[in-house]
């Protein structure tokens, strides 16, 4: 249709920036300082997905690292598939959260040269902002690259994100290529030297965080090289503990029961009488005897207290 272009309202009504497409061209969505429609969240990368419009027509092409996040018509777009958006269609960039959902229309173009920001407002767009998060991604954290180190896959991330990754993964996080024991995960020196050169350009809060992240590897990064963790047959089984030992001075628990019964009547009665033995005592040591008031007790105690 001349004359108009594609644009996405959000659903609900005062949450979201109105997204407007070029006639042609494409814009970036995340929450990067260098992508033209800023949406500020947890959950939304950096650089989140690619709004492209060409020849009429218009695409959503995710780039966050999970395959489920962004979605059209309630349908997962795989991470690069390049989906085509027609009037009508509803595309939401975090999935099942209404905050992030938008309707595709057709509207009048924007005006040239101009961009977005999470307000709505509009603002030029420098040639290099934000290029250090952009071009120094780290694939697990989604930060600006911390000691970075190389897997032999050739991806490469945060020292320390890598260690806590294939702690529980053999794979690459980038393109789940299986990371072999004992593997070195070379550092990449040049990776860092550029990013320190040009962390200034960055960012406070993100500069911040990735000063914390590079002094923390600092401080706990392993002696020699950087391996990835040994698999179970060369870690061996795991030593079981000893079975605990029962103490000598505890009494078996058929003694217990035994100690603790109370005696039948006929021993308590042959014990007062005298009839048995006196090592019989030892069986009554809590034992607690109780008899009933006799009629005599009003006029004759029997208590030697009272004689």
């Amino acid at each position: 249709m001349a004359g108009t272009t594609f644009a996405l309202v959000p659903q609900l009504a005062g949450t979201r920036p109105l997204i407007r497409l070029p006639a042609s061209g494409e814009v970036t969505v995340g929450r990067s300082a260098g992508a033209q429609i800023q949406l500020n969240a947890a959950f939304i990368s950096r650089r989140h997905a690619r709004l492209i419009a060409e020849a009429g027509r218009a695409y959503v092409v995710p780039l966050c690292r999970d395959d489920k996040l962004v979605t059209v018509n309630g349908v997962p777009a795989a991470r690069g598939a390049r989906v085509e958006l027609r009037a009508g269609d509803a595309v939401s960039f975090v999935k099942e959260e209404a905050d992030f959902a938008y309707r595709v229309e057709r509207r009048a173009p924007p005006p040239a040269n101009e961009g977005q920001t999470a307000s709505g407002t509009k603002r030029p767009r420098a040639a290099s902002d934000g290029d250090v998060e952009a071009d120094y991604e780290c694939c697990i954290c989604s930060g600006v690259i911390a000691a970075c180190h190389c897997l032999p896959c050739g991806h490469a991330a945060c020292g320390e994100c890598l260690v806590r990754w294939l702690a529980t993964k053999r794979e690459c996080p980038e393109c789940r290529a299986a990371v072999p024991p004992l593997a070195v995960l070379a550092p990449v020196h040049i990776v860092d030297n550029a990013i320190e050169a040009r962390i200034g350009a960055v960012r406070a809060a993100e500069r911040e965080d990735w000063e914390a992240r590079r002094s923390r590897w600092r401080r706990t990064r392993p002696d020699g090289p950087l391996r990835a963790p040994p698999s179970p047959a060369e870690r061996g089984p795991r030593p079981r503990a000893p079975p605990p030992r029962a103490s000598a001075a505890a009494p078996s628990r058929a003694r217990r029961r035994r100690n603790n019964a109370i005696p039948p009547v006929a021993d308590i009665r042959a014990l007062l009488a005298g009839r048995r033995r006196a090592a019989a005592v030892t069986d009554l040591t809590d034992c607690l005897l109780y008899t009933s008031p006799s009629p005599r007790d009003a006029t004759l105690s029997r208590m030697p207290s009272s004689a």
